[in-house]
């Protein structure tokens, strides 16, 4: 909600909410923009010491360090990023070098960091003007906290400076999305621009469209758009879906494809971590694989599948075979619907869904699953009656041990 930071004469002055990414984008993008401007002398219109570097601060995954590399493509400037965390006093500050003064007395300097050094070899490669990236900005280590409050304000490390046509972005999370994130006081917060983001289903589906996404991915997010983050604990645990998740499976579902290959929910768990959500999306991409086609189905039914189709099967789990057998008992009853007792129609339903479970014992179908299927024709009455009408031998005994005894 919008927060009251001023009543004035006129009304009330109302804090912004929360961004979107695309919105946190072209506002960056602008400021940069601005930041480079130049008078006809070739001199950038802005001080440096008024060149405030960018905090963007969201959930983990909602794309915050993506769009500020192509920001930097789209402004065709350099780009550098560095993440805080994996960073000690002596890699920013430099490694201490003891030198003698002429009069014999000695001192300490220290070598370039190697954050000015980086931006100094893409200043070599003929980008005099860049963003450098801080991710993580708010889990750096305390000892380096003094180094980088200096860097944001003066924009130097040491006797180093950073080019005068490179701006600081800085990235992190709320610290209640991370344990090792800390609020910035006001030393901090007065030496930077900060925006906060908030993720967006419309923009992450426009984003997917544009970078070509699998598209099972694009349809189920419109379809169940609550389902693109979910951040909480439950049963103790951490559930976390992002759009980075959902983006680095689509590739990852891709390669699945373009090998013939279709994953089991496990593959699918290892990047939305989210048991709920995990075995909902799976459950709409598998009745949509390719390989699950109704010519998959229907080879099946009709006795005439090889060791290819087995091994779609065999390759599944638990949950993953369940889904492909409600597909094609799905497939079966709409073939079938409506069909009367005693009729031709009847006694097809009973030798497709017969083949069926011939199709399941050949490749070994989990116990549980044959169980749950056997459940569900129990309470299917017209395939009951289509295996009792049928008085093929084998089906009969199946059911005459399902319901015991009551089919004649």
């Amino acid at each position: 909600m919008d927060k009251i930071i001023l009543n004035t004469e006129k009304g009330t002055v109302k804090r912004m909410d929360k961004i979107t990414i695309s919105k946190a984008k072209e506002t960056v993008k602008t400021g940069i923009r601005g930041y480079l401007l130049k008078d006809d002398k070739g001199n950038y219109l802005m001080e440096e010491k008024d060149r405030l570097p960018f905090y963007l601060e969201g959930m983990p995954g909602v794309g915050k360090t993506q769009i500020v590399g192509e920001i930097a493509e789209e402004l065709k400037i350099g780009f550098v990023s560095f993440s805080l965390t994996h960073h000690t006093r002596n890699t920013v500050l430099g490694l201490p070098v003891i030198e003698t003064m002429d009069n014999g007395d000695k001192y300490t300097r220290y070598t370039m960091s190697e954050i000015i050094e980086s931006v100094l070899e893409k200043v070599n490669e003929g980008f005099s003007e860049g963003i450098l990236l801080l991710d993580e900005f708010p889990c750096m280590a305390e000892s380096i906290m003094p180094v980088m409050l200096s860097f944001l304000q003066n924009k130097n490390i040491g006797r180093h400076f950073l080019p005068e046509g490179w701006v600081i972005i800085l990235c992190g999370n709320p610290p209640q999305y991370n344990k090792a994130s800390r609020k910035f006081d006001a030393a901090v917060l007065d030496r930077i621009r900060k925006i906060e983001i908030e993720y967006s289903t419309e923009d992450f589906i426009k984003y997917a469209k544009e970078k070509d996404l699998n598209r099972t991915v694009i349809d189920y997010l419109e379809l169940y758009p609550g389902n693109l983050y979910c951040c909480n604990v439950k049963d103790g645990n951490l559930e976390l879906v992002t759009c980075r998740g959902w983006e680095n499976m689509s590739h990852m579902l891709k390669i699945y494809e373009e090998m013939k290959e279709c994953p089991d929910i496990g593959v699918v768990e290892q990047y939305i971590k989210s048991g709920e959500i995990a075995a909902n999306f799976y459950g709409y991409y598998i009745k949509y694989f390719p390989g699950f086609s109704k010519s998959l189905f229907q080879k099946i039914i009709s006795n005439k599948y090889g060791e290819d189709e087995m091994r779609i099967l065999e390759k599944q789990d638990i949950r993953g075979q369940w889904q492909l057998i409600s597909y094609v008992m799905q497939y079966i009853g709409t073939r079938h619907k409506g069909v009367k007792d005693g009729t031709k129609g009847q006694l097809k339903l009973a030798d497709e869904t017969g083949n069926l479970i011939e199709y399941l014992n050949k490749c070994n179908c989990k116990e549980t699953v044959m169980a749950k299927l056997l459940e569900l024709i129990k309470d299917n009455k017209d395939i009951l009656l289509a295996f009792a009408r049928n008085r093929n031998a084998a089906y009969l005994e199946l059911c005459k041990k399902m319901y015991k005894g009551e089919v004649a």
